[in-house]
């Protein structure tokens, strides 16, 4: 069996293939890619108004925006409880859960909360279903909110 260099640049094992002077042939790129599966061009939004939409979901992802409590007036670790509770909201109506969370970003507009609130991440996280996520602090829209946060979930295989 002769060995064929794809122009993808890696070798193609494939029946003994030369021109008529003896040359090996190319084999194709695209006969070696895997095919994809088809991605729906559908856009579905949840949550929308004229700035925004809570959630985005397209091509088997959630893309859920960054999410801040209803109640201004308590500490971090309520906040915290009350936007957790938000995502899973918007993931349930998306057809998945935190259980397929890929990545999370997290503002703090003082990093000094980070301990406290990472309790409450660490109660509602599901074990064994960690998330890359990010946790920066960052000056938030309104001085009352302690916490924002916002991920991309994947939704289950159809």
């Amino acid at each position: 069996m002769a060995r064929l260099f794809s122009s993808c640049g890696g070798p193609v094992p494939v029946p003994a293939a030369h021109d008529r002077n003896g040359s090996i042939k190319q084999a194709s790129c695209r006969a070696s890619l895997p095919r994809w599966p088809e991605v729906s061009p559908v856009i579905r939004r949840i949550g929308s108004g004229p700035r925004l939409s809570a959630a985005t979901v397209h091509g088997g992802l959630v893309y859920v925006s960054g999410q801040a409590p209803d109640d201004l007036g308590v500490g971090v670790v309520e906040q915290a409880a009350q936007v957790l509770a938000k995502i899973d909201a918007i993931l349930a109506e998306a057809g998945t859960d935190k259980s397929r969370i890929l990545s999370a970003m997290v503002w703090l507009p003082a990093i000094g909360d980070f301990a406290a609130f990472n309790t409450v991440w660490d109660a509602w996280a599901p074990a064994g279903a960690a998330p890359a996520r990010a946790c920066v602090e960052s000056r938030l829209a309104d001085p009352a909110i302690r916490v924002e946060i916002g991920c991309v979930a994947a939704l289950p295989d159809a």
